[in-house]
């Protein structure tokens, strides 16, 4: 596929230099942390009706704990980024999205 949009993923080798392995795409990232916590949300709002109401609570805790991301603790954004992501991981694909959601935010807010 020519252009700069890519699905799936990319293996580059070409004579031993330049060669970036497997680069994996798997959707556009997003530009900034307050986009990628719209994401997060976004995901976890699909994931909701598929998972038990305990689940669920524990999701509408974490998304409350977070708020917008931007006046949360780091500490609050990590243990509520990990409750969702542990919720996801027990749904199997139907939580792929929102894992891939909290695995952006964590890329964004590493140091």
């Amino acid at each position: 596929m020519s252009g700069d949009i890519h699905f799936g993923d990319r293996v580059s080798m070409d004579g031993g230099q330049g060669n970036s392995g497997i680069v994996h795409y798997h959707g556009a990232a997003p530009a900034n942390a307050r986009e990628a916590y719209q994401e997060l949300f976004r995901a976890v709002t699909a994931l909701r009706g598929q998972v038990t109401p305990e689940n669920r609570a524990v999701l509408d805790e974490s998304v409350a704990a977070i708020g917008t991301g931007e006046d949360a603790e780091p500490g609050v954004v990590a243990r509520a980024l990990a409750a969702i992501a542990g919720v996801a991981a027990l749904v199997g694909a139907a939580g792929a999205p929102v894992v891939a959601a909290v695995q952006q935010i964590t890329a964004l807010l590493a140091p």
